[in-house]
Parts: C-alpha cells; sequence; structure tokens
C-alpha cells in the first residue's frame, strides 16, 4: 500500500507539473499597438513611430516591433524580432539612410551574435537584405548577459507591471553592451496631448508614473559610448499614463542641444482580444 501511494503521489506531482509547463503566467501585453512621437526644435522636427504585432499569428510567441525614426535629411527603419514575456532579442534589422546608405543584422545566436553589414550597389536595384556584404563578424557576449534585449524594448519592458526595479538587464547597441537599471520615479501629473482612436485628446493633466533608465557600459567596449533611447541619452525618464500605460513622453539628453523630451502624438491602442 505505502509503494502504491508514493506511486500515485508521484505520478500526481509529475502531472501538477507538467500543467505547470504548459500554463505559464500570464505576460502582461501593452496596451498599445502603435505609437507616433514628435518633438520640435527651432526648424528641426524629429519622429519616430513605432509598432509591435505577434510576427507569426498563431504560430508561437516571437513578436516585432518596427520603429522608423527621422530628423532633418536621415533616417532610419528597424525591425527587431523578440520573445514578449522576457524581451530577450532574436534577431534585429537597421537600414540607415542619410549622407550614406547601410543595412545591418543581428542573429543573437546561443554562443554570440552574427553581425552583417551591407552597402547598396549602385548598379542594382536590389532590396537592403540582398546589398553586396561588406563586413561579417562574431560578437563576443559579456561574462553571465542575462537576458540580452534592446534600448527600443523598454518601452515595454519599464512599462508599470513589466518593470523590475531589483533586477538589472542587459541591452546591446551597436556592437556594445549595457547594464541597464531601471528606478522608480515615483507619480507626477503632466499636460498632454494626442491622437487615439481617431480622437484627440485636450490639453489634460495626465497623471503618470515615471521610470527612470540609467545605463552603464560593460567592458570592454568595442566602439565609441552609443546607448540612446530614441535620440535621447543620459539618464532618460519615461512618463507612463497611470490609466491607459502609454507612454506619453520620453526626457533625456541630446548632443548640443541639452535635456529635450519625446511626446506622444498619436497612439493606436491594442485590441483586447490580441
Amino acid at each position: 500500500m505505502m509503494l502504491l501511494c508514493r506511486l500515485l503521489l508521484g505520478v500526481g506531482l509529475a502531472l501538477l507539473a507538467e500543467g505547470a509547463m504548459a500554463s505559464p503566467a500570464a505576460v502582461p501585453m501593452p496596451g498599445w499597438q502603435s505609437l507616433h512621437y514628435e518633438q520640435k526644435h527651432l526648424w528641426v522636427v524629429a519622429r519616430s513611430e513605432i509598432a509591435i504585432n505577434p510576427c507569426d499569428p498563431g504560430t508561437g510567441n516571437s513578436w516585432c516591433l518596427s520603429a522608423v525614426n527621422s530628423i532633418s535629411n536621415n533616417r532610419e527603419e528597424i525591425t527587431l524580432r523578440f520573445l514578449l514575456e522576457s524581451g530577450r532579442l532574436q534577431t534585429r534589422q537597421r537600414h540607415s539612410q542619410g549622407t550614406g546608405r547601410r543595412y545591418k543584422q543581428w542573429d543573437f545566436l546561443p554562443t554570440h551574435v552574427q553581425r552583417e553589414r551591407r552597402v547598396p550597389d549602385r548598379r542594382e536595384q536590389l532590396p537592403p537584405g540582398k546589398w553586396p556584404l561588406s563586413s561579417s563578424i562574431e560578437i563576443a557576449y559579456p561574462e553571465a548577459p542575462g537576458v540580452i534585449s534592446d534600448p527600443l524594448l523598454l518601452l515595454v519592458l519599464a512599462a508599470p507591471g513589466r518593470a523590475d526595479f531589483n533586477q538589472p538587464m542587459t541591452v546591446m547597441t551597436d556592437q556594445n553592451f549595457y547594464r541597464v537599471e531601471l528606478s522608480d520615479g515615483g507619480n507626477a501629473v503632466i499636460p498632454a496631448r494626442y491622437e487615439a482612436e481617431g480622437q484627440a485628446t485636450t490639453h489634460a493633466e495626465h497623471a503618470v508614473q515615471l521610470v527612470h533608465v540609467s545605463a552603464q557600459a560593460i567592458q570592454p567596449m568595442v566602439d565609441k559610448p552609443d546607448f540612446n533611447l530614441l535620440g535621447l541619452s543620459g539618464r532618460i525618464t519615461i512618463a507612463f499614463d497611470r490609466d491607459s500605460g502609454l507612454p506619453l513622453q520620453l526626457r533625456g539628453a541630446v548632443p548640443r542641444l541639452g535635456t529635450a523630451e519625446l511626446n506622444l502624438k498619436a497612439a493606436t491602442l491594442r485590441k483586447p482580444a490580441e
């Protein structure tokens, strides 16, 4: 009888464990599907348009974030493929256009990051991913990196309900790695005007939760310091609307301009079914 009880107990524990693995804790979804930021300084206008959606709906937990950033005559298009529950990067592509054109791709492999750089051949009209390869390098992970993420994903990972103020995260820029810490900046009230679901808000005061972002380079650095979030560097503060969770404002440093802020101009909210 004792042996039978032990066998039944073992089977029960195994079934419980299997059920736990099959039904992981729900991951908080971002309440937005797309964001549009804009900031004007004299005659210069900086714009950022960001969207996040499942990469292959119904076939896994990989999500894709696309961003288009522009200022003056410079423009870049960024695509991230990542795991929603952790923010772990799988691939990243960046197509830059300005004084020159270039395309870079990062593949986050188990043992290293494979980074490829491509430049256009003016004799052929090819998509950026098919341009001639100009360089391909292997970049080693830093010691005990944990989850490798991207600065843009802080718009998701730093949000209330997702932010972990006790656990630093690691992000990768071009070739450098940074240890990023989030800290609670408390509550505040800020004016904000943006369009959501086709309706514009007024210049109403919005209650927000402030989250401070600080990044420390992991040595040795391969390239010059380059950590930024939508062009902002230094100590960055994100103001999340306490009701909707929308990142209404980002504040940080901009070279030659000092402190600057990006304000939300439009947002598409995520439908509950997604």
